[in-house]
């Protein structure tokens, strides 16, 4: 009987281990904040956060491209590292995949 509540102690551990709260993350997003959720998501490390990790680094090169008072050739640059870090962090990403391919085209014209 000792053993199995052991296990059952165990497992329930791991399971909370395993769960990542986002929440905090997710208010920073939801008020464009993609910057303090990109630094805040640094703690994360599932395939979950990874995939959302992604999406807010795409959402904040959108946002630094959006800022004209920036040289168009540093939000360029900028948005590129982004869109390129969100696609090593979720390959299937298509959004990023597309904007950067579409920077790539204007940067070589």
């Amino acid at each position: 009987m000792r053993v199995i509540l052991l296990l059952l102690i165990l497992v329930l551990s791991a399971c909370s281990l395993a769960y990542e709260d986002l929440s905090e993350v997710k208010a920073l997003a939801a008020q464009k904040q993609y910057q303090e959720a990109i630094t805040a998501m640094s703690k994360f490390s599932s395939n979950e956060s990874k995939k959302y990790n992604s999406e807010l680094h795409t959402l904040l090169a959108v946002q630094k491209l959006k800022d004209l008072e920036r040289s168009q050739e540093d939000r360029y640059q900028e948005a590129i590292t982004l869109l390129a870090e969100a696609i090593k962090l979720d390959p299937k990403n298509n959004k990023a995949r597309t904007v950067y391919m579409l920077l790539m085209n204007l940067r070589s014209r």
